[in-house]
């Protein structure tokens, strides 16, 4: 669902678990060469929320660019290298999810995730805002 931020350089997208209707994750996007604040009150995270980031250096960035940690860049076999990396956000009373410009954040919440991802600790919600 499309969460509508305000901001020519800002998107947000939630991802809803169509069983439970638990919000799964939330994707942030800016576009910016700046980095940007999005707030999540406590009742969107929980008390902990699990978040991974895509970065580049620029948007035009082709070959340098990072997922969770993870690059490609200089790859032999087509594995991505480098530890993989996610940030543990304490959302007891809210927190900003901090995105760097340009990146994406994807902000995990609750349910367990495909492939040996972390569980973010979410709740059940049905939206959030943007600081």
């Amino acid at each position: 669902m499309d969460l509508n931020v305000d901001g020519a350089t800002n998107a947000a997208y939630a991802v809803y678990d169509s069983n439970t209707s638990y919000l799964y994750r939330v994707v942030l996007i800016n576009y910016a060469t700046s980095g940007t604040a999005f707030t999540f009150p406590e009742s969107v995270g929980g008390t902990n929320v699990t978040v991974a980031y895509l970065t580049a250096q620029n948007l035009q960035e082709t070959s340098s660019i990072t997922w969770a940690g993870q690059t490609w860049q200089s790859s032999q076999d087509g594995q991505p290298t480098g530890q993989r990396e996610y940030q543990t956000l304490a959302c007891a009373g809210g927190c900003d999810v901090q995105v760097p410009g340009p990146g994406v954040a994807v902000v995990m919440f609750n349910k367990p995730l495909p492939g040996g991802e972390p569980d973010g600790g979410g709740l059940p919600v049905t939206g959030t805002s943007r600081k």
